[in-house]
Formats: structure tokens, C-alpha cells, sequence
């Protein structure tokens, strides 16, 4: 147990320059890129009434992952429907939470690892989020 706990490494987010974006959906998903950020857009409205579009910010993280978050509001309420959960969390949380969803249920509809290896980094990535409580309600 030692050895696992030397060997933690914190996962740190990086949020991508403007000048970059168009370059990491097709970076970080391959062929699937056309259908991530549309599919992540569609996971946030049916979670947040309140959602109705704009500006969401790409981070890379220092393991190799991938996340866009809806920068336009403060703190947002994402509501699942399918496990009951209901939580406020900063925009943040929500577009990691929104995020994992997204790669869920692309990993398991098109069978391809892309999904299945960005899941697990992000999920790291939340593990040790402030809101990583909130985030794994949501997701359950």
C-alpha cells in the first residue's frame, strides 16, 4: 500500500488556448470526433433544464485526458432522472460529470477503446476534484 500511495501522481487540468481548439476533439477521439462534442451538448440538456447552448471550454489534463466544461454559467443543477440524484455544482463539475456520461455511453455504443481510455483518465481527474462527491451522484 506504501508503494501505491509514493506512487500517486495529482492529475492537473490545463485549459486549451483558442487558438488550439479546433485541434483537440480530432486529437483526443480520432474518427468519433464529429460526434463528441454534439453527444456531450445533448447529455447536458437532459440533465440541466436550465441549459439552452454556449461557450464550453476544452481542458487537457496531465494524464492524456480530455474535458469541456459550460463556461458561461456560475454554479449549474444537473438533475438524473434514471438514479434520482439532484445536485448544484460549479460549471466545472458539471461539464466533467456531463463528460464521463458522454464517454460512457459512447464507449459502450461504438465499442471502441478511445472512450473507455478517456473515461478512466477523467475519472482519475475526479477523483480528486473538490466536488467529486456531487460528480460520481450524478454519474452513478
Amino acid at each position: 500500500m506504501e508503494n501505491a500511495i509514493q506512487n500517486f501522481k495529482k492529475v492537473s487540468a490545463y485549459q486549451v488556448a483558442d487558438a488550439d481548439r479546433l485541434k483537440m476533439l480530432p486529437k483526443h477521439f480520432r474518427q468519433f470526433c464529429p460526434d463528441v462534442e454534439p453527444f456531450v451538448y445533448h447529455i447536458m440538456g437532459k440533465l440541466c433544464d436550465a441549459y439552452h447552448g454556449g461557450y464550453w471550454e476544452f481542458f487537457e489534463l496531465s494524464n492524456g485526458g480530455f474535458f469541456m466544461a459550460p463556461m458561461e454559467y456560475g454554479s449549474v443543477q444537473l438533475q438524473n432522472a434514471e438514479n434520482f440524484a439532484d445536485e448544484i455544482m460549479s460549471a466545472d463539475a458539471s461539464g466533467i460529470a456531463v463528460c464521463l456520461m458522454a464517454y460512457n455511453h459512447l464507449l459502450w455504443s461504438t465499442r471502441d477503446r478511445v472512450f473507455q481510455v478517456h473515461f478512466e483518465r477523467l475519472r482519475e481527474y475526479a477523483l480528486h476534484h473538490p466536488q467529486a462527491a456531487a460528480i460520481f451522484r450524478i454519474i452513478d
